[in-house]
């Protein structure tokens, strides 16, 4: 993420620039009771590329949520699934925003955090859209430990549920938020490229 601070003289031109350059960085969170789980009036848990959960014993341990699995061919490649899943996703939020309650609703995607599965971690941007447009609709991205059976991951949902954090991670057992850290950016490396009257395609930030 790029932040740019452009300050002008008396006269009305630009007499400086300032560049700030961040980058995306998940620190360890102590955990805090906000009491945000009381305002919740419907609660979906959405399971992704977790294969290793039973869906049904997830399902019983968790009071007052639903359930569901994304699903895909075991063939396809990840960018098939994630197109797969999206479509999936699109159909669980279309029911709750197609509601009438008043009551806020809180979807937490949970997929693991390694490997290639955090290539799906994009499907978080989707659910985040959701939120921008209806802001009753409460969202989380929570990355799990592999490893972890029904009775962690169930610990994990609730101790989320009433905090404000919409991206959390665990690694070895700790919980981590994701936040982010400024990168320093040299005079040479902030100087603006641009020409008036150009023509620019931006593709992909700084390229991370």
């Amino acid at each position: 993420m790029t932040k740019q601070h452009t300050l002008s003289n008396s006269n009305g031109f630009a007499a400086a620039s300032t560049v700030h350059l961040f980058t995306p960085h998940f620190r360890e969170a102590e955990l805090m009771d906000r009491g945000m789980a009381a305002d919740v009036a419907r609660h979906m848990v959405i399971l992704c590329n977790m294969e290793h959960v039973s869906r049904e014993s997830l399902q019983a341990a968790m009071t007052g949520a639903e359930v569901h699995m994304l699903e895909s061919p075991p063939n396809l490649e990840i960018d098939q699934r994630f197109h797969t899943y999206t479509q999936q996703m699109l159909d669980l939020v279309q029911t709750i925003l197609e509601q009438k309650e008043t009551g806020k609703a809180l979807v937490q995607l949970v997929m693991s955090g390694q490997g290639e599965q955090r290539l799906l971690s994009g499907l978080y941007g989707f659910l985040k859209t959701a939120h921008l447009e209806n802001p009753r609709l409460r969202v989380q991205w929570i990355a799990t430990e592999f490893e972890d059976n029904i009775d962690n991951l169930v610990q994990k949902l609730n101790e989320s549920k009433g905090l404000a954090e919409d991206r959390v991670q665990y690694v070895h057992g700790k919980r981590m938020t994701a936040g982010w850290n400024e990168v320093a950016v040299s005079p040479e490396e902030a100087s603006i490229p641009w020409k008036d009257n150009g023509i620019y395609l931006i593709t992909g930030g700084t390229g991370d």
